[in-house]
């Protein structure tokens, strides 16, 4: 393993920017590719949209389920590399992936078995549901592939290298483009198409870093061979398991809400299904730059650099308040024109769009500074907040829009979404300073590597 440490000295803006700069383009990516597989689908039907859309739920959970290990070992990775303690984190590396593995066999067995069940909550034609099995049935067999690239991701991230999993998501991302038209269409396989390349093109990307990762010196002593560590196991989950249960969370509250709108039809579930992915041009982007700053905060927690994290902080800020101010702007007054990109021919889909996502416009600053408080905290092994944070503040969505939607219709969820945004980042702003305050700066912070 290569001993160059990337944050641990130098000009504090121009390290995080250098490490942010390609997660964030990541981020773009990984938008790019739902927005690629919508652009196409958009112009095949709208029950596809919908459809996939429902059906995505699925993959979102196995991404949620993914980050006990992505979480976990970022944080002791991170703090491993930054005390020099190279073994260690190698160590981290390869219990992270044993978790992931095992974690990733069983939801694959578990969401084949309960598939039906879970398309069962939903109001949908014959021809959504349809639809949504295909999907589901190539989403699922791919299952491993969603929990596997994002290790060797946070492997490469918490050691400073972001450079790699940058170029790996570009790769994906070209072979997804290429690909979804052509099984669409040319080898017109609808839907199945758009799962098949997706599951396609992160195989070839998985496939990939396992070469890379052998022969950059970075990762060539990984051995997934060796005798796994269960301290270290218990650590990993210990620190990642809240943020998968926050993030399982969302997504199983996400899931109600959609049985809520699909009572309204298949126009505003395929509108809410797009417009969720532009709008996640914001809290990726911040999303992008948390694993930045965690990456950041773990290092110098590791190397005892206190003053350091402190100010590295601060200067992450404000670029958190930069990418919720542009993206606010964006979807306040070109959400319409948006939503019309991907769905030209449906006037009464870019009106109700446009609704969406300039309501949810209002929420972004506070949006984006919570993902940024979230990912400070995720970096110093701090996990338990933000994951009770983002559960509580998610769960009120439910019963708001019960109690607005006889008022209100499809605008409650809409408002409640925004609302429930908006409370979170309150409470990250808060919540950051008394903990700041209880461990004076980090300083007797207890969650560290030995």
């Amino acid at each position: 393993m290569t001993e160059k440490n990337y944050l641990l000295e130098g000009d504090i803006k121009k390290t995080l920017v250098k490490l942010a700069l390609p997660l964030m383009g990541i981020s773009f990516i990984q938008i790019t590719y739902n927005l690629v597989d919508m652009f196409w689908l958009g112009r095949y039907s709208d029950a596809a949209v919908a459809a996939v859309g429902t059906a995505s739920l699925v993959n979102y959970i196995g991404n949620s389920l993914a980050m006990v290990g992505r979480v976990g070992a970022a944080t002791w990775i991170s703090q491993s590399y930054g005390k020099r303690s190279y073994g260690q984190a190698i160590s981290y590396i390869e219990n992270g992936m044993k978790v992931n593995i095992f974690i990733s066999l069983l939801y694959t067995l578990i969401a084949g078995l309960l598939m039906n069940n879970f398309l069962n909550l939903f109001t949908l034609t014959e021809t959504v549901r349809t639809y949504a099995v295909e999907y589901l049935t190539i989403q699922i067999a791919g299952m491993v592939i969603v929990f596997l690239n994002p290790m060797f991701a946070v492997s490469y991230n918490a050691m400073g290298n972001s450079i790699t999993p940058f170029r790996m998501s570009i790769i994906g991302l070209v072979i997804n483009f290429i690909l979804d038209p052509l099984f669409i269409y040319v080898f017109k396989m609808g839907v199945k198409g758009v799962a098949l390349a997706t599951v396609f093109a992160q195989a070839v990307v998985l496939v990939i870093y396992i070469i890379v990762s052998k022969k950059d010196g970075l990762m060539s002593v990984v051995d997934l061979r060796r005798k796994t560590d269960f301290s270290m196991v218990r650590n990993i989950v210990r620190v990642g398991l809240p943020a998968s249960i926050q993030s399982t969370g969302m997504a199983l509250i996400a899931s109600v809400l959609n049985t809520f709108i699909s009572t309204f039809g298949p126009m505003p579930m395929a509108v809410f299904s797009l417009g969720i992915q532009i709008e996640s041009i914001c809290w990726m982007t911040a999303d992008g730059f948390a694993v930045a700053i965690a990456s950041f905060m773990g290092q110098n927690l590791g190397a005892e650099n206190y003053d350091r994290m402190e100010d590295g902080f601060k200067e992450s800020l404000k670029l958190f308040v930069l990418i919720g101010a542009v993206a606010s702007g964006i979807l306040i007054f070109f959400g319409s024109n948006l939503i019309g990109l991907f769905m030209p021919n449906d006037p009464e889909a870019i009106k109700e769009g446009g609704r969406l996502l300039m309501i949810m416009g209002f929420s972004e600053i506070l949006m984006a500074v919570e993902i940024g408080i979230t990912g400070a905290l995720n970096g110093v092994g701090l996990t338990r907040f933000p994951a009770l944070n983002g559960l509580i503040g998610n769960a009120l969505r439910i019963p708001l829009a019960l109690l607005l939607m006889p008022s209100f219709g499809i605008l409650a969820i809409w408002m409640v979404i925004s609302i429930s945004m908006a409370l979170k980042g309150v409470a990250a702003i808060i919540a950051y300073q008394v903990i700041r305050k209880q461990t004076k700066g980090f300083r007797n912070l207890r969650q560290k590597v030995s």
